[in-house]
């Protein structure tokens, strides 16, 4: 259709940025697969973003199949030169437009951001002037739609029984969960956890709603490479930033602080979530 481009990015920089982009790519070989086109479209999309406007180049004749495959990715394509300009004009102009009517009907429109923390019950002298950790995250997992990312090194089956009813509850409303830890094998607390998590799962037959991986590395000489240290929950286009593992110690003894963002400024995040996703190592946690 025409202007699907246009509707997709609602930006007229970033749809000349893609016409840059396919004519630098294609200037090096003039037949790329799929994912020659999607890893470079990454870097100012989401993987899924990235895909659809792939998808969207191949209806609308820019991209020429020359060879199909199972997925896309391992297509074969080549660049329509003869019909490039003219597509991108069109776009261009179409999503201009749309810039303008959002920026028009929607300048009230801001992103809300809030804080949150978690202050243990022995001080009683500093005053709660922020909402609790724990019943944000709850709602948080509630309230999503789509889908939920838990990015955290460390839980303790005091955080897996916390968010456990309203993680089973979004699953059961089709929405997907993956989770991002650390060091699964030598995290005792973090394994058992995600095998009581899974275990609920598979009770309630939800299992394919979940999915764990472990972002952790260590060289030949035993000595950690790399390894995941933030805490995040992205509930759709929510997410909670913050300092607080899904612990016990976290949620009862601990002061952490964090803050809570819903909308688009959370995308960039989600695109950095999705990369580091793609380098976790997958774990079988059933």
């Amino acid at each position: 259709m025409k202007y699907d481009l246009a509707i997709l990015l609602k930006s007229k920089t970033q749809v000349s940025e893609i016409k840059t982009l396919l004519l630098l790519v294609f200037s090096e070989n003039h037949i790329l697969k799929g994912w020659e086109i999607i890893n470079p479209l990454r870097e100012f999309s989401t993987a899924s973003e990235s895909e659809s406007i792939l998808y969207t180049l191949k209806e609308n004749g820019v991209l020429i199949n020359i060879k199909s495959a199972p997925s896309i990715h391992d297509y074969q394509f080549q660049l329509n030169l003869d019909d490039i300009d003219n597509f991108f004009t069109d776009e261009e102009l179409a999503a201009e437009v749309i810039e303008r009517y959002i920026d028009r009907t929607c300048k009230s429109e801001k992103d809300r951001v809030s804080f949150v923390s978690t202050i243990p019950n022995e001080m009683h002298a500093i005053t709660k002037k922020t909402h609790q950790i724990e019943p944000a995250l709850i709602r948080l997992i509630s309230k999503a739609k789509n889908s939920i990312w838990i990015i955290n090194p460390f839980f303790d089956k005091f955080g897996a029984n916390m968010i456990l009813d309203a993680l089973i509850g979004a699953a059961k409303h089709g929405v997907q969960i993956k989770m991002i830890g650390r060091d699964f094998e030598g995290n005792l607390p973090l394994k058992e956890s995600l095998h009581f998590i899974a275990s609920e799962f598979m009770k309630r037959e939800l299992i394919d709603y979940l999915e764990y991986r472990d972002f952790f590395s260590r060289g030949e000489d035993g000595k950690q490479k790399y390894a995941l240290h933030t805490k995040m929950l992205i509930s759709d286009q929510s997410a909670y930033v913050g300092s607080a593992n899904l612990t016990e110690h976290s949620m009862r003894n601990n002061f952490e602080l964090g803050v809570i963002i819903e909308g688009k400024s959370i995308l960039p995040v989600i695109s950095l979530v999705e990369e580091m996703w793609e380098y976790a190592r997958r774990v079988k946690i059933t």
